[in-house]
């Protein structure tokens, strides 16, 4: 009701003329205008409650009903010329007299956004229309976020971004994502249609088959970008994540994983260590040996043979959620039928830090 009363105010009722008439000629100067109930207000309102309710409900105003209701009292006894007829039991128990003094105009802020604290408005722009009370705000326009489990796209390929890293160092921020996705060192790569940076550095297995160990004992065992951020988009920071030991990863593990094309939170179980593997990474029909991965499944196994990941996937990181920090176990390959191939977190942490040693996980 609360959301309704104001987008009746803005678009009905009596600040109507205000949002669509823009009387200070704010287009160019400011990066947006809403409607929100005024603190002071909101305080006088929970102060209406009883005293074991008060508290709380100022504190965790919206997620309470019995504030909402005490709001929509308020709100009726305010903007209502009949509320008294209103026969509910709210307005029966919580008769809010004391509200016959306020100014019905001063319960309702309009916002005004400005892009910078310089922004003369901030100083010299209006604090009254027409009764109610105009407050400013530092906050730019809206922007693109970026978070683990974003689809990333680098030279037409599409992946599922890994994570994200910091330089403790410089203070860069870079995105974690598949190797072979990004393809190359300096290739372009974009979230959401917006480009957020360029590869930094990257390995993409490539040993040739047969893949086995005295054939190719050195088959490259990550499969991983970084991108260095430039500029830095909008983080949308996650849960905060450790990287698990390969010696701590044990079959039977629950695990999921957030993938562009399989969605969030996709369920998943540590099957094999798979210590080799031939994968056509690119889908040319041309393999390559992947060394020191681990094999994911279904929980539980599907009557029909069904793909546990998908293309787009690559690049998810496989994490066991915990109560506050999300165990890392590895970053989502490819898969075949009903399983999925994942290389180490662990190694993929230590091909990073040899290129950029100051790097830390981001949440």
């Amino acid at each position: 009701m609360s959301l309704d009363f104001l987008r009746h105010l803005a678009f009905e009722g009596e600040l109507q003329d205000f949002i669509r008439r823009d009387p200070y000629g704010w287009t160019e100067r400011s990066t947006g205008v809403s409607l929100a109930f005024d603190e002071g207000f909101l305080r006088t309102v929970s102060l209406g409650l009883p005293h074991w309710q008060g508290p709380a409900a100022a504190s965790n105003q919206f997620e309470r009903f019995d504030f909402a209701a005490a709001l929509t009292t308020a709100l009726d006894h305010l903007w209502s010329d009949d509320w008294r007829k209103d026969g509910s039991p709210w307005s029966r128990r919580w008769r809010p007299g004391w509200l016959d003094e306020v100014d019905r105009r001063q319960s309702v802020n309009v916002l005004v956004d400005v892009a910078s604290a310089d922004n003369p408005l901030l100083y010299e722009g209006p604090r009254d229309y027409e009764g109610f009370p105009i407050r400013y705000r530092v906050m730019g326009p809206i922007e693109a976020q970026l978070s683990e489990g974003d689809p990333v796209q680098a030279g037409g390929r599409v992946g599922t971004l890994t994570g994200l890293l910091q330089d403790t160092a410089s203070g860069d921020d870079y995105a974690l994502m598949s190797g072979h996705v990004a393809g190359a060192v300096g290739t372009a790569v974009s979230a959401a249609g917006a480009p957020v940076g360029a590869v930094s550095d990257l390995e993409i297995p490539s040993g040739a088959g047969p893949c086995n160990l005295h054939a190719a004992p050195g088959a490259q065992a990550v499969d991983a970008a970084l991108v260095r951020l430039s500029p830095t988009p909008a983080l949308q920071l996650g849960a905060a994540r450790s990287v698990q030991p390969i010696a701590a990863i044990t079959a039977g593990d629950l695990v999921e994983f957030s993938g562009v094309a399989s969605g969030r939170s996709h369920p998943g179980v540590v099957m094999n260590a798979t210590i080799w593997k031939p994968m056509d990474l690119h889908r040319a029909g041309a393999t390559v040996c992947c060394g020191d991965i681990f094999e994911i499944s279904h929980r539980r196994a599907p009557y029909v043979s069904k793909a546990l990941s998908k293309s787009r996937d690559s690049g998810a990181a496989v994490v066991r959620p915990g109560a506050s920090t999300e165990e890392w176990f590895g970053v989502l390959m490819g898969g075949q039928r009903s399983s999925s191939f994942v290389c180490y977190a662990e190694h993929v942490m230590a091909w990073a830090l040899r290129s950029n040693p100051n790097l830390v996980l981001r949440p």
